[in-house]
């Protein structure tokens, strides 16, 4: 069976990626060193966060997860970039303390750019166009296939990520978050942005990605089928996401709120 094979592949490195795990660790006790010298207290749900977010970024980029997503599987390669864009990210936001984010913001050289990539319409249209870039039928295999780009295209994308979340979470005064109301048009404007590459995704009657449809078969999934997993298991992913959004700051939603 397949999933054995690559269970049992012979490259253990490619199979585990100890260098992902190893730069999770240090950026766990990077973040707990500089919170206990500067003394920051910190609350246990942005510890619990922030260690939420390093896990996952590994079962995204150093389990087989990431060999299926690569060699095998489209669905699999949806599975992580829906773990990095719409769980990873916010949980980076929480996760950071609002004083490190502070101090990052305050750097001249900065803050620019920061407040660029953040500004609402900005990082609406900046991570839209990444993740369906990323998408495109060519974009993907060269990802997946050009060292360069296989190394930056899904840190890029959580890049873009975290500035589309940044509108919604921000925990700073220096740039605050959008009004309840303003967040609501934001999230319907992410979920109809979402929704031509998905639609197309699923509803194509052929299998478009060429490094999928010359990969072994995987569970007994033709390409096609496939790639109409992935796209589906893409517009759940991020519906959802957008929907508990929505619900949450719908929830102490009145109309004084267009005008916080």
């Amino acid at each position: 069976m397949m999933w054995s094979v690559i269970l049992c592949h012979d490259n253990w490195l490619q199979l585990w990626h100890p260098e992902v795990a190893v730069l999770m660790i240090l950026l766990w006790t990077l973040y707990d060193a500089v919170n206990r010298v500067r003394r920051i207290a910190i609350a246990r749900d942005r510890q619990i966060a922030f260690a939420s977010a390093l896990v996952l970024v590994y079962a995204s980029m150093g389990t087989p997860l990431k060999l299926l997503g690569d060699d095998f599987l489209f669905t699999a390669h949806m599975v992580q970039y829906v773990l990095l864009s719409m769980v990873v990210a916010p949980l980076l936001i929480w996760g950071i303390p609002p004083q490190a984010w502070r101090t990052l913001w305050e750097l001249p050289v900065v803050k620019p750019v920061l407040s660029l990539l953040t500004y609402p319409p900005i990082a609406l249209l900046l991570f839209n166009t990444v993740f369906s870039g990323l998408l495109y039928p060519r974009i993907l295999d060269l990802s997946l296939r050009d060292n360069w780009l296989y190394l930056v295209a899904p840190y890029g994308m959580l890049v873009s990520a975290v500035a589309m979340w940044w509108p919604l979470m921000s925990p700073i005064s220096e740039s605050p978050r959008l009004s309840r109301g303003s967040r609501l048009i934001y999230l319907f404007f992410n979920v109809d942005l979402m929704m031509p590459a998905s639609v197309y995704i699923i509803d194509t009657g052929h299998a478009d990605y060429l490094i999928y449809r010359l990969a072994p078969r995987v569970f007994h999934l033709s390409a096609l089928a496939d790639q109409q997993l992935g796209g589906i298991v893409m517009s759940v992913g991020m519906f959802i996401a957008y929907t508990v959004t929505f619900l949450i700051t719908y929830a102490g939603y009145d109309e004084s709120h267009w005008y916080e």
